[in-house]
Formats: C-alpha cells, sequence, structure tokens
C-alpha cells in the first residue's frame, strides 16, 4: 500500500512467515500467545520492525479490532506485550495529513503519510493472509480470539 514522502510513493507492507506453535493451541488464549512467526513491517522498503518470535494471532486479533473502531472515531493502533511496563513495539498513529507507521526500532520517525483507506487496505491483507494460512495448518479461525 501506498503513501507519500516529499513528492515520493513509499509502500506500507505487513509481512508475516508462520513458525510452528510454542505451546498448545486447545484454548483461545493458548492461541493468541502460541501462533507465532517472523514479522517484518516495511515503510518505503526499509523495515521499521522486525521479530522472529512475534505473536501474529495477537496481533491480527487487536487489528481487527481497531479495523472496526478506527472508521468511527480515527483512533491510532499501539501494539505492545501484554505485561505492564513495557514499551508499545510499534504504532498506526494518526496526525496532520494522514496516517503514519512508528517502532521502538526505528532511529528516526519516518516521514511516510498513508491514507486511511491504505492503512487498511494492508492490514486487512496481513489478518487474511494469516488467517489463511493458519486454517490450513492448524483448522481454526483467528479471527474472534479474544483472552
Amino acid at each position: 500500500m501506498y503513501g507519500n514522502e516529499g513528492g515520493v510513493v513509499a509502500f506500507l507492507k505487513i509481512d508475516h512467515e508462520l513458525t510452528e506453535p510454542t505451546g498448545p493451541l486447545e484454548f483461545d488464549s493458548d492461541r493468541l500467545a502460541n501462533l507465532v512467526g517472523d514479522l517484518r513491517l516495511f515503510v518505503g522498503g526499509e523495515v521499521i520492525y522486525r521479530d522472529r518470535d512475534f505473536p501474529l494471532a495477537e496481533l491480527a486479533a487487536q487489528l481487527e479490532s481497531w479495523t472496526e473502531r478506527v472508521q468511527v472515531a480515527n483512533e491510532s493502533f499501539a501494539f505492545g506485550p501484554l505485561l505492564p511496563g513495557l514499551p508499545v513495539l510499534f504504532r498506526i498513529l494518526h496526525g496532520q495529513g494522514g496516517w503514519s507507521v512508528t517502532s521502538v526500532q526505528q532511529e528516526l520517525p519516518s516521514a511516510v503519510v498513508y491514507d486511511l483507506a491504505h492503512v487498511l487496505e494492508e492490514v486487512r491483507s496481513f489478518i487474511c493472509r494469516l488467517e489463511k494460512e493458519v486454517d490450513e495448518r492448524h483448522g481454526f479461525s483467528v479471527l474472534g480470539l479474544r483472552r
């Protein structure tokens, strides 16, 4: 999905590689915590966040919920560890001129700004790709999982 950085088109991509679960998948809470993989966030071709053991199902569930809220309230998104006191890992921020994606792994914030339609398109694409892969490998849906 494309944004604009000083007149230059820059893409947004949420890429993942699902790995073997880190534990049981019996309950929703297990599935949220144990469906992990390599997550990469790209802004304009640059990887701004990467984690090789990321809770992908948890991210998909939170993003799905956010896509419903954002269209009503222009609410920003923040994803961080479930343990209190740890920093937010990355954000999708609403600001002047549009939406930006930032992470704790960036040295400097990106100047790339996206319109909401492009952000939602990439978020939904990520959720759909993960949903299909989890269904094929494990036989259940990541959508609707709740703690």
